[in-house]
């Protein structure tokens, strides 16, 4: 949403600003380079409600992806399904399967786009989980199943991680969200180690470069 930016802030700093669907299908993405999608004021409406004059995510992704691939340097993007978060939040099953699905609907335009690429790692994960969902049975093609929720909250479940292309091998056993710093990094880029307590005080030495081995940090 637009919550926290105008249009006029976003525009004073270079960006083009689309407020809708039609606006952002009509971007001229290989003219594009600074866009501020501003849809609405908050979160989105579920998919189960329909959108109304909003894009769907996976349209958010296809039309990042084509702006961003004009760039010679390559790029990072990180895309989102964040109602799946509140529909758990509210124990609602419907609106959960509504948005997990557009949420896969976002990574087939992204496996799409990277098929016969060798310089593209695609990673899919959550930041938690919420709600406790457990499927207690399957009532069939076409019928919801039953289920059970443990609460309204987040909880501490782990949560699963898939990765394809380089660097992908990386992605394996039990990982700390802070390892996919180094997981997403190419060999090539500089990171950056924050400061410890003794170079803290000292601005000219607080930080040092150090290069990503492929390996771990």
């Amino acid at each position: 949403g637009a919550n926290g930016l105008s249009a006029a802030n976003a525009q004073s700093a270079g960006y083009t600003v689309v407020t809708n669907r039609t606006g952002l299908l009509g971007l001229d993405t290989e003219a594009a380079t600074y866009v501020s999608g501003q849809f609405g004021s908050t979160f989105f409406p579920y998919e189960y409600d329909g959108l109304g004059s909003l894009p769907h995510l996976s349209e958010m992704a296809s039309v990042a992806l084509s702006i961003l691939d004009n760039d010679p340097d390559g790029f990072f993007l990180m895309i989102e399904g964040g109602m799946i978060d509140q529909a758990c939040h509210a124990n609602n099953l419907a609106r959960t399967i509504g948005e997990t699905i557009e949420f896969d609907n976002a990574f087939a335009a992204v496996w799409a786009w990277a098929q016969g690429r060798d310089d593209t790692l695609v990673i899919v994960t959550a930041d938690h989980e919420t709600g406790g969902l457990t499927v207690t049975a399957n009532n069939g093609a076409g019928a919801f199943p039953t289920v059970t929720w443990s609460t309204t909250s987040h909880t501490a479940a782990n949560v699963p991680v898939y990765a394809w292309g380089p660097g992908a091998e990386h992605v394996a056993g039990v990982l700390d969200n802070t390892d996919f710093v180094g997981i997403c990094t190419p060999p090539s880029i500089e990171l950056v180690s924050p400061p410890d307590d003794s170079t803290f005080a000292d601005a000219s030495t607080a930080f040092t470069a150090r290069t990503y081995d492929g390996a771990g940090l």
